[in-house]
């Protein structure tokens, strides 16, 4: 008995040991990681994400909902063109909710000590593009 109960101690102490170890090394690891990247935030991320075991999660679309009826649409190349459709449409919408200057680009220059040799010039109508 006397034996069984200093083998369970000596298997106890080594546990505790090898824990005590790991431990170390680990912080010993992530502190010489950290210095190594102190001026990479990438890296740095990477290292924080590493330590407390985050995943990232991916998600995959199996539907969009069609703008124009209003239900969802479950076919692939029909989704690509919806986002390639809504995507293209948003510089248009953006424009039209921003107002036109009434100054030129030639109002904001200085209008002396002109150093060079070209003014600058509206040569055409842009609303006619």
């Amino acid at each position: 008995m006397q034996r069984a109960r200093w083998a369970t101690l000596l298997c106890i102490n080594a546990i505790q040991t090898i824990l005590t170890l790991t431990r170390l090394s680990e912080k010993l690891y992530y502190h010489n990681y950290f210095q190594e990247n102190i001026k990479n935030i990438k890296r740095t991320w990477e290292g924080i994400n590493d330590l407390i075991n985050y995943k990232k999660k991916q998600k995959t679309i199996n539907t969009i909902k069609r703008s124009v009826k209003g239900d969802l649409s479950h076919d692939s190349l029909e989704q690509t063109n919806i986002l390639n459709s809504h995507f293209a449409s948003i510089g248009q919408k953006f424009a039209s909710g921003i107002p036109s200057g009434k100054k030129k680009v030639t109002d904001y220059l200085p209008r002396t000590g002109y150093s060079g040799s070209f003014v600058f010039q509206q040569k055409l109508n842009l609303k006619s593009c």
